[in-house]
């Protein structure tokens, strides 16, 4: 596979501090869901209302979802000997640079 112009190996950090937010506001969301079932339960709630409570439902449970399969998205278009070659040449980038460069 041919050079990668930018480093992957920011992105890939980056991506972890995604994951690593993710499972911190994962129990806020199980919460956000409780709350709605709970609000569902009211007494008398017309059926528009529980429709709508439902949606959110909905809503809350795919965003988490949603999110994490983007990430994963993106770390599988990272260029997996890219990676490996930063981890064991930090200085490989900078040299594919002054290469492109005509340095």
């Amino acid at each position: 596979m041919g050079h990668i112009r930018w480093e992957a190996t920011p992105i890939v950090n980056k991506l972890d501090r995604i994951d690593k937010m993710l499972n911190e506001i994962e129990p806020t969301f199980r919460d956000m869901v409780a709350r709605v079932k709970l609000a569902q339960q009211q007494p008398n709630l017309p059926d528009y209302m529980r429709q709508r409570l439902s949606g959110l439902d909905d809503e809350l449970r795919d965003a988490l979802r949603r999110i994490r399969s983007r990430v994963a998205s993106v770390r599988s278009n990272i260029p997996e000997d890219a990676l490996e070659r930063e981890r064991n040449d930090p200085l490989s980038f900078i040299s594919l640079l002054s290469q492109k460069e005509g340095g």
